[in-house]
């Protein structure tokens, strides 16, 4: 026997040194088990105290389809938006402040009833559509639906 042949011989194989370590983890788990339940439950109580501390939201959602060409008077006269940047351009002006503070003025002379709320808005693209999707974050479902419909 040459010399390189004793050495791989006295060397563990990869194979039994994650055998070996995986024999004192499951020694240790069972050693220990009391630490893993404990951790468990811990995260699983600040989890729940958590989610318990949030305010309720509700989500309202509606779409509104939009054309990139708008017909000026009756002489036929026709406006064409670039396509190329018109989806993005609709989507900066529904999500605007200005957007946003004219929708609760008009769920505030439409409703009310209904005291005002912070909500978030939210606006996507349909893929492959001319639709975009409108969502609504508040915290009571009757100001959701009403600023989506003001929306």
């Amino acid at each position: 026997m040459s010399l390189s042949q004793n050495q791989t011989l006295a060397e563990p194989s990869t194979m039994n040194r994650a055998r070996v370590q995986g024999i004192r983890y499951l020694y240790l788990l069972k050693k220990r088990w009391w630490v893993l339940l404990l951790l468990v439950s811990v995260g699983l109580c600040i989890g729940a105290f958590t989610a318990s501390q949030q305010p309720p939201s509700f989500e309202s959602h509606g779409q509104l389809i939009v054309t990139g060409q708008v017909r000026i008077g009756d002489n036929a006269a026709m406006y064409s938006e670039e396509m190329m940047s018109f989806y993005g351009t609709q989507t900066l002006i529904m999500e605007s402040d200005e957007v946003k503070s004219a929708a609760v003025a008009r769920v505030h002379s439409l409703h009310p009833d209904l005291p005002p709320e912070e909500v978030k808005m939210s606006v996507g693209q349909l893929p492959k559509a001319a639709i975009f999707e409108m969502r609504v974050f508040a915290k009571t479902p009757a100001y959701a639906q009403a600023f989506v419909q003001s929306w």
